[in-house]
Formats: structure tokens, C-alpha cells, sequence
């Protein structure tokens, strides 16, 4: 359904190899929870741009949590109008990650996210 392709001015990106449902999960994928107390330390290195602030812990305390995504998500480029969202789901086996198509994405079209400061994040980026 996805795979990572090369976007001209972008660099890495994620496409979809066949049209796609607008509500279609696209992606489950194993993610990992940082304690964000730790974030100082974590915001100095190369993981700095691939996690995510986590929505259930930054309402309540100034050191939220940053979660982790290991897939293809991961290398989703911004788009101010994207078609695509990332939700946090937990079970008996661990944190998962999944990506959902907001609309329906044709084949060939990069699959986007809104990249933001949690502080500005709208309900659309958080809730599918």
C-alpha cells in the first residue's frame, strides 16, 4: 500500500503505490515510549526529528512523554493540508502507531502529515 520513495526538493517520502480510502488504516506500526523526563537528553540527538510529542501526557505535565514509530510513517513529510494522521493506540503487546488516510489519496501521492508544535496541534491531528 506504501513505500518510501524519493520527492524531488524533499528527499525521502512516503507514497502510496495504489489509490486509497479516505479512513483506510495504512499503517500499524511497533512504537516505543521515551519517559519525558528524559526528553532534554533525547532532544540532542538524531532522534530529535522522528518523535512525537505524546497528546495524553502534554496536557498534564510540562515533561511529556515523546513516542516512537518504527515504519514507514516515520518518514512522512509536512503538508499545512495533509492526508494523513498519526493515532496512539496501546494493547497487551505494546504501543502502536497508525497512520490513517484523512481523504482518499490517489496512486503515486505522497502521504502527508502536519508537523507542529503540540501546543498548536487541531483535533484533526490527533483524533481519527
Amino acid at each position: 500500500m506504501l513505500r518510501v520513495a524519493a520527492f524531488s526538493g524533499k528527499g525521502r517520502g512516503v507514497e502510496a503505490i495504489r489509490p486509497i480510502v479516505g479512513g483506510t488504516l495504512m499503517e500499524r506500526a511497533p512504537g516505543l515510549r521515551l519517559p519525558g523526563d528524559q526528553r532534554h537528553l533525547i532532544d540532542r540527538t538524531a532522534l530529535f526529528p522522528y518523535y512525537f510529542a505524546d497528546p495524553s501526557t502534554f496536557a498534564v505535565q510540562e515533561t511529556y512523554d515523546c513516542l516512537l514509530a518504527f515504519g514507514c510513517l516515520t518518514c512522512c513529510n509536512h503538508a499545512d493540508d495533509p492526508n494523513a494522521a498519526v493515532s496512539w493506540k496501546e494493547d497487551g503487546i505494546g504501543l502502536w502507531a497508525e497512520l490513517h488516510a484523512l481523504r482518499d489519496i490517489a496512486a503515486a501521492e505522497e502521504v502527508t502529515l502536519r508537523y507542529t508544535n503540540i501546543a498548536e496541534y487541531r483535533a484533526a491531528d490527533l483524533i481519527i
